[in-house]
């Protein structure tokens, strides 16, 4: 089944739209990311992927809800990537409503043309989510979301790879990864 979700979406998503989204995204001054409930995890990961060579990245996270103040400095020259599916967020929804009022682009990732989160967004992406589970599959999303982040690296070209190399020295001297003592290294 994930094969098959990753299979249509890269047939029916053309790889001019990405590089479009691509676009957006490296001329924004800011890149806010939106995904709540299960679609936490994969807006998750790629702020996580993106801060090692992007600094201007924000996660939105809603906490105490506290959405309306972490959007409180959106403006014309940022974007905002939303990611929701049925059952919409109502809180995903009201966020692309804001932003768009506030001159912002929006990049949406949802299931259906008539989403909500779609019908304002300068770029749409129909992400199939099929599940064998309860849940929706994320796992397309990730696809999709890894793609911008290939892009925009190879983009920021050498400059993009000397950040992530500075981001992995820094964390490196904080002690955050665990060394095989007993092998040298």
């Amino acid at each position: 089944m994930q094969i098959r979700n990753i299979t249509r979406m890269l047939a029916e998503i053309p790889a001019g739209a990405v590089e479009a989204a691509g676009r957006l995204l490296a001329g924004s001054r800011r890149i806010y990311v939106l995904g709540l409930r299960s679609n936490y995890a994969p807006a998750f990961y790629f702020t996580y992927v993106l801060k090692t060579f992007l600094p201007e990245v924000i996660l939105l996270e809603d906490r105490m809800g506290m959405l309306i103040d972490e959007l409180g400095g959106i403006g014309p020259r940022d974007t905002l990537i939303a990611l929701s599916a049925d059952p919409y967020a109502i809180e995903a929804v009201k966020a692309v409503d804001y932003v768009v009022d506030q001159g912002a682009s929006v990049i949406a990732m949802t299931d259906h043309a008539l989403s909500p989160i779609a019908t304002r967004a300068a770029h749409v992406f129909l992400v199939p989510n099929e599940s064998a589970s309860f849940y929706h599959s994320m796992v397309p999303k990730l696809v999709l979301l890894e793609s911008l982040v290939c892009y925009l690296v190879a983009r920021g070209g050498q400059a993009a790879v000397d950040r992530v190399k500075a981001e992995f020295d820094r964390r490196e001297g904080f002690g955050i990864y665990w060394q095989d003592k007993s092998r040298g290294s």
